[in-house]
């Protein structure tokens, strides 16, 4: 039993970094949603999933986030969109019951602290503030998340994100 868990663990790493591996051909895709109802649309730049750097622990073995950068000029946050919920550690709630989160980022060589909020209707997105002023002058970020079932990071690569929207 204690071999089986060796070996899928040493899967799991090999396949995993393989993923991460491949952020340096991160692809980079410029999506339009619309709304119908209202007659509006917003357009976005979004990556492809990255797995955390370290595997996580049940429930969260899975776990894979995508960054959403909007194209429009008000909007200065980058969102990291996770494919399941999130459980995060060493959150402040707001006055707006939303959850406030301190979150290491590496720009390229250089450490600086990012503040990222769980607004309350979307559970699994994280709302970086300021985000594009920051992040978007450099060609990889990496961000340290402390989940619940253990801390890992989650490196994107820039070199080939696009410079508009068109």
């Amino acid at each position: 039993m204690k071999t089986l868990f060796i070996v899928s663990s040493f899967l799991f790493l090999v396949f995993g970094g393989v993923v991460n591996a491949t952020s340096k051909n991160m692809e980079w895709k410029i999506k339009t949603m619309k709304d119908d109802f209202k007659g509006t649309s917003y357009t976005f730049i979004h990556s492809s999933l990255v797995r955390p750097s370290v595997p996580l622990r049940f429930p969260y073995e899975d776990l894979a986030v995508r960054m959403n950068v909007f194209c429009d000029n008000t909007i200065d946050e980058v969102d990291l969109s996770f494919n399941q919920d999130l459980s995060l550690l060493e959150g402040r709630r707001t006055n707006f019951n939303s959850s406030l989160y301190s979150i290491e980022a590496r720009l390229d060589n250089k450490f600086e602290t990012v503040y990222g909020e769980i607004k309350n209707e979307s559970r699994n997105t994280i709302s970086i503030q300021s985000g594009k002023r920051t992040i978007l002058n450099y060609k990889e970020v990496a961000f340290q998340i402390k989940h619940s079932s253990g801390t890992t990071h989650y490196k994107f690569d820039l070199t080939n994100f696009p410079k508009s929207c068109n």
